[in-house]
């Protein structure tokens, strides 16, 4: 069993860092901040400082905080010991969605979906085409996507346990996940908070359960506080960049539901200009309708499968879909949407907090995987081996 489990996380991380270092080997991408791979050791240095007199006549930076740990020591420590940027840049990219394929994989063979069913909803969570939008331009925000199973198996045990190991594990997990954005780990958050409050509903024990959130939220404030300080003062005495930047009517443009349910539904994947596309796959998610049978197929096969296995955390991943696909949705569409649209739309442009959370897309990692759930509970629960199997290799196919 062992030797089994250790061949799949081998193939896994050849899956994840294989693709990176064989895409344009040699060069390096503009992602994040070009002096993470010029000069990590002063991005580190910089960041320590919220006053950065090298920008314009002085400022205080934008998200410069949360470079700090884990991105700059990172590539600091790639940088030292002679890595080359490319190299470095591309192991960046492929830890992250390692991180996401063993995260998912650990949690729904906790969840007990059985070996083939973990797989397949962990192929279906960490080689989704969310991360396309971000990899090679802004990978760190990728990181609550490639923490989220953590996080959630962490405050499953959390809530069902009476020590602080799990809550130190979630902490651990938010300390390595937070400090660039915000409203991204906010809008992952959802997941865990669901559980927390699914939980409660359930069980008579309410009172063991919010005591286990208590801790959770006493060590995740402990660690997010140095960044979370850092966000508040940049935010009053730095650039306004919210009121600079994309708006809720440009967000919700492109986060249809079908968007969303593929892994899709950021406004930055689509953009495009008279030069054409501004990544090269968005054409093909777009247009292509094989692409756009797959993922939409791959989402109805997860749903399909959820509405009749009989699982014991069913409702919980049912509910990561519903809760997740209408956040993300947002204000879409623009003008004709439905009431909880025009209210989240009108909150957006008439406060700071609602501003801050217009990315609403960036919650379809919760959307995914609560799908990823679903599908490998399906596939778990077939009657024979080699049924499971093939519905494994089926669903790795339309992933793929």
């Amino acid at each position: 069993m062992r030797l089994r489990s250790n061949t799949e996380s081998a193939a896994l991380a050849a899956l994840a860092y294989v693709p990176f270092l064989l895409s344009r080997p040699g060069q390096v991408s503009a992602d994040s901040r070009l002096e993470l791979t010029l000069d990590p050791g002063g991005v580190v240095a910089s960041s320590l400082d919220l006053w950065n007199p090298e920008v314009g006549a002085g400022t205080v930076p934008h998200q410069g905080l949360g470079y700090l740990f884990p991105t700059g020591p990172w590539f600091w420590a790639m940088d030292a010991l002679g890595v080359p940027d490319w190299v470095a840049q591309r192991l960046w990219w492929g830890t992250l969605t390692l991180a996401a394929l063993l995260g998912a994989r650990w949690l729904l063979l906790r969840c007990g979906t059985g070996r083939l069913g973990a797989l397949a909803g962990a192929l279906l969570y960490g080689l989704s085409p969310y991360q396309l939008a971000f990899t090679a331009r802004m990978s760190v925000l990728l990181l609550p996507w490639a923490a989220l199973p953590w996080l959630v198996g962490a405050t499953m045990r959390a809530t069902r346990e009476r020590s602080w190991r799990a809550p130190a594990l979630a902490a651990v997990v938010l300390l390595l996940a937070g400090g660039i954005n915000a409203s991204s780990l906010l809008l992952v958050g959802i997941a865990p908070v669901l559980w927390i409050v699914l939980e409660v509903v359930r069980r008579r024990g309410a009172r063991a359960v919010l005591t286990s959130a208590g801790r959770l939220g006493l060590l995740a404030t402990g660690v997010c506080t140095w960044w979370l300080v850092g966000v508040w003062l940049q935010g009053r005495y730095g650039l306004p960049v919210l009121q600079l930047t994309e708006n809720a009517r440009t967000v919700a443009e492109w986060s249809s539901p079908p968007d969303v349910l593929r892994g899709l539904g950021n406004w930055f994947f689509y953009g495009r200009d008279a030069v054409g596309w501004s990544l090269d796959q968005a054409q093909d998610y777009a247009e292509d309708p094989l692409v756009v049978a797959a993922g939409v197929g791959l989402a109805a096969l997860a749903i399909g499968l959820g509405l009749v296995v009989r699982w014991a955390h069913r409702a919980y991943f049912a509910l990561l879909v519903v809760v997740g696909t209408v956040v993300a949705v947002g204000a879409w569409p623009v003008g004709d949407g439905a009431p909880w649209a025009r209210a989240w739309l009108r909150a957006t442009e008439e406060s700071s907090l609602g501003l801050a959370l217009r990315n609403t897309p960036r919650a379809v990692p919760v959307v995914l995987l609560g799908l990823a759930g679903l599908l490998g509970a399906g596939i778990g629960a077939l009657p024979r081996p080699r049924w499971r199997a093939v519905g494994a290799a089926g669903a790795g196919a339309l992933v793929a």
